[in-house]
């Protein structure tokens, strides 16, 4: 006769830091601790031979549950211990004294259990995930005919022309840096531009906008800001980044690693990536990275960006493609443009994809209006130590670790920063540096084609084209040049804030001092523990 039981007690356990703290922190951190027992349907033998039973007398009246079970909050995790049901009196009464396996569940908000320990220990530390480490985000970021940069006390400064609010500071043109009215306590810590419209994100988690912008993703029209206004962000999320998304949104990415779109009006709207897949890092248009080295993109594919491994007839995407990288790599940073992508991979290649009509590819392919729908491969040194990648309609970049650039396509503008105007380059060349520089950042501009770049002292250096036919100047140094071959300082000597590296919890909110990444705000363990049914004969006899 086989025969199961099963009890079950539920309680409140304090959540100490150290002994004297037990009912604050236990009240601020909603901890809930449960236990129980719970049968199992393996058959096997609990009792030796001096112990007799004229049939299974025990019964779930005699079990006692999981008792002494306590919770410890550490820095680095819980420290759950309990106390052995082996010593229980209906554990020794019955010479029970080995077999038993306990099961720790932990429930955050609410959520469906998930199993954190199966073994016969009575105690197990939960250890907190490490928060995540991001890319750099951008404090300088190139638009067409604009160009704005972040300064360490978080102030967004812009230079060249305000074409439809471009510049945020209600001008037409300014030809040194202006400061960008954002409303003081919204320091900012990460600036995009995509075409004419930028997306600017503060340190708690607010994101402001200004230029061209649909209120209502499209159906209301476009509208020119001027000056910044601020962006809905979805509830409960802490938006660690944004960028001007297809014409009609923001992209806003959260903490969590989840990626919203927002406009001016309305709520954020989720866009999900297949099989919950968490985002790490946004670009300057609809392609994202996501926290397992996959590439994803949507939108239009006119030149083949999306890099879906088509070989034409390249069709827009609603929602998010994967890009097609060689096997068995994936990708540690993304960059794209309104007609190129290119990926910065784990074995330190880098790949590029889109238009080659300047030879931008790098990969060697003669240039022309040719558009190529799967990665080539971008022919720059293998001896270097590639950590940063840019595009643009014109030019792909790429930053080596010792802080030189290499640069392939149109040369016409002075944009591959060679010294002279050779034409297009269609394998990577390296820029002129300027010495005791070494180059920290890497941006480029569609239009006027031209790059940027942050060297160790935080001076911005620029080259390429300074004027767009009669536009006026827009390196920020009021200077008449039409463009410069090598890098210059730019900016009127300005000095701007390096990108910060963003370390962000997927299970939402911020890491600890300590780096870790609390569970939520309210936890509940469970402890189980299961226990072997046995048979016996109906009159059995003590041996001994």
């Amino acid at each position: 006769m086989n025969r199961s039981s099963r009890s079950s007690v539920r309680s409140t356990s304090s959540l100490i830091r150290g002994r004297t703290k037990i009912a604050a922190v236990a009240a601020a951190l909603g901890i809930v601790v449960g236990f129980a027992a719970t049968p199992s349907s393996a058959t096997g033998a609990w009792f030796t031979a001096k112990q007799t039973r004229a049939g299974n007398a025990i019964s779930s009246a005699t079990l006692g549950p999981v008792q002494s079970f306590t919770a410890t909050e550490r820095s680095d995790g819980m420290s759950l211990r309990w106390g052995a049901a082996e010593q229980q009196t209906w554990a020794t009464a019955n010479g029970v004294t080995s077999g038993l396996i306990y099961t720790v569940t932990r429930s955050v908000n609410g959520q469906s259990p998930t199993t954190v320990y199966t073994g016969s220990s009575n105690s197990f530390r939960d250890a907190y995930p490490t928060s995540r480490v991001g890319l750099p985000r951008t404090t300088v970021s190139a638009g067409m005919l604009v160009t704005g940069a972040v300064q360490s006390d978080g102030s967004v400064w812009t230079w060249g022309t305000g074409e439809r609010g471009s510049l945020g500071t209600n001008s037409s043109y300014t030809q040194y840096p202006t400061k960008v009215p954002i409303p003081a306590g919204h320091p900012i810590v990460d600036l995009k531009y995509a075409s004419l419209t930028a997306a600017a994100t503060s340190s708690d988690g607010t994101v402001w906008s200004w230029g061209p912008l649909s209120p209502n993703n499209c159906g209301g029209g476009y509208q020119n800001n001027a000056t910044p206004i601020q962006i809905p962000t979805p509830p409960g999320k802490t938006i660690v980044s944004a960028s001007p998304g297809v014409a009609c949104q923001i992209i806003e990415l959260a903490s969590d690693g989840t990626l919203w779109g927002a406009s001016p009006a309305g709520s954020p709207v989720a866009i999900s990536l297949p099989n919950d897949r968490r985002v790490a890092q946004l670009t300057k248009s609809t392609m994202v990275l996501a926290n397992d080295g996959t590439v994803w993109g949507w939108g239009d594919n006119s030149y083949g960006q999306l890099a879906d491994g088509s070989t034409g007839g390249f069709v827009a995407s609603d929602s998010p493609v994967r890009a097609v990288l060689p096997s068995g790599t994936y990708a540690k940073k993304v960059a794209s443009s309104t007609s190129n992508s290119v990926f910065l991979l784990n074995d330190n290649t880098i790949w590029t994809v889109g238009a080659n009509d300047h030879g931008q590819l790098g990969a060697g392919i003669a240039a022309s209006s040719r558009v190529y729908g799967s990665v080539r491969r971008f022919q720059a040194p293998t001896s270097k130590t590639w950590v940063d990648v840019s595009a643009s309609s014109t030019n792909i970049a790429a930053l080596a670790s010792d802080g030189t650039v290499y640069i392939a396509g149109r040369s016409a503008d002075g944009q591959t920063g060679t010294g002279d105007t050779v034409g297009s380059e269609t394998t990577p060349v390296p820029v002129r540096m300027p010495a005791n520089v070494q180059f920290k950042t890497l941006e480029t501009r569609d239009l006027p084609s031209s790059v940027y770049s942050l060297d160790q002292n935080n001076t911005l250096w620029g080259w390429g084209a300074n004027k767009a036919g009669t536009a006026a100047v827009l390196f920020g140094n009021n200077d008449s040049a039409s463009q410069y071959n090598a890098p210059t300082v730019v900016a009127s000597n300005r000095k701007f804030a390096f990108p910060s590296t963003m370390s962000f919890c997927y299970s939402g909110g911020a890491p600890t001092e300590s780096g870790y990444c609390e569970f939520g705000s309210n936890v509940e363990y469970s402890v189980f523990y299961a226990y072997r049914s046995w048979k016996s004969p109906l009159v059995s006899t003590a041996a001994g």
